[in-house]
């Protein structure tokens, strides 16, 4: 389907094809396998939630806040936000724990 699609391009009815992918040009690539980027959960619930934790963790370990601060500080910030990220639990304090909740709440907590 795709070579049909790249067929197209040439005679510009590409049904939604823009150009042909560089990648097509590395012998072990196949578009048509590959998992395409997800940035959005990628940084989202990767990234961001990971670095968020880890900062949290060493700030407390320090001694420079408390969860119940964070915590307290959270829901003010946040009392008139629809996707209000989930308060942060003793459980993050751990090397295994995690920030908890959906993209858009993760995204509202880094902001």
């Amino acid at each position: 389907m795709h070579a049909y699609h790249l067929e197209a391009l040439q005679s510009s009815v590409a049904n939604g094809v823009m150009h042909r992918c560089p990648l097509l040009d590395v012998s072990y690539f196949d578009l048509t396998t590959a998992f395409m980027l997800d940035i959005m959960h990628d940084i989202l619930e990767g990234v961001i939630p990971q670095l968020l934790s880890m900062l949290i963790r060493r700030a407390v370990r320090e001694g420079r806040v408390t969860l119940d601060v964070l915590n307290s500080r959270l829901k003010e910030t946040c009392k008139n936000v629809s996707d209000r990220p989930n308060l942060f639990s003793a459980k993050l304090l751990t090397p295994t724990g995690k920030i908890t909740g959906s993209a858009s709440q993760k995204w509202q907590l880094f902001l």
